[in-house]
């Protein structure tokens, strides 16, 4: 009741919020840890599966005339272009190394400038692309201007940043495809690394944009609900693994 409390009527529980904070601090919680656990709770909650933005998602398609199967870079600048009236330029690395940590900053003066990061692979700025159409198809106003990177004001804040990437790779991911080729998957009496790397080919997405996307339709239309991720980075195929 809680969490779809804090996420129907956020600025009604401020106060509410304010009250267990002063609790938290003796905890060494803070104020983003609260958020981000409502956020989690939020998303078990619904199986992490949201029927409103998968519609949302579906209309956008149809609004625009989107091919769900076919999604590029210069489709989604141009859908931002002519009905947001979005510039773009990308970010001088030279001229602001500091920005180099961010994917994206949006400058937002008589039009939106979205500054996208030079360095970023194709995957990485239809995803940018994608989120930019949820806040305004979505007409969310309370949002953050910087991707990956910023500091959570308040709760409305990161469900909406939740919802608008949440949107993104609902865009470009279909659910219903996803779903069959998963039955495909599973059907295999072996695993076949490759089958997910085709995967990855496929929707032009990278590998955590594809297991984000698998939590939302693992639990929902498989019924597999007790999902665990273990991630391992290793630098320059070397022996040391974390």
């Amino acid at each position: 009741k809680l969490v779809n409390l804090l996420a129907d009527a956020p600025t009604r529980v401020n106060a509410f919020i304010s009250a267990i904070l002063e609790i938290a601090r003796n905890h060494q919680l803070n104020q983003e840890h609260f958020y981000y656990s409502a956020l989690r709770a939020y998303q078990e909650l619904h199986l992490n599966y949201f029927e409103a933005i998968e519609d949302s998602v579906a209309s956008c398609l149809r609004t625009f005339g989107l091919d769900k199967k076919g999604l590029q870079i210069d489709k989604l600048q141009n859908t931002l272009k002519d009905h947001y009236n979005y510039r773009f330029k990308s970010i001088d690395l030279e001229k602001h190394p500091n920005l180099k940590g961010l994917r994206s900053v949006l400058k937002i003066k008589h039009k939106p400038v979205l500054y996208i990061n030079p360095t970023l692979q194709e995957s990485q700025i239809l995803f940018i692309l994608g989120r930019e159409i949820a806040f305004n198809f979505l007409k969310i106003e309370e949002r953050p201007l910087t991707f990956s990177h910023h500091k959570a004001k308040n709760f409305n804040e990161v469900l909406n940043n939740f919802k608008a990437s949440y949107f993104s790779i609902a865009l470009l991911i279909n659910q219903n495809e996803l779903h069959r080729d998963l039955e495909s998957f599973f059907s295999s009496e072996t695993f076949e690394a490759s089958q997910i790397e085709d995967l990855t080919k496929k929707y032009k997405v990278s590998p955590e944009m594809l297991f984000q996307r698998m939590t939302n339709i693992l639990p929902k239309k498989m019924g597999l609900k007790n999902l665990f991720f273990l991630r391992f980075n290793n630098n320059n195929h070397s022996d040391y693994y974390t």
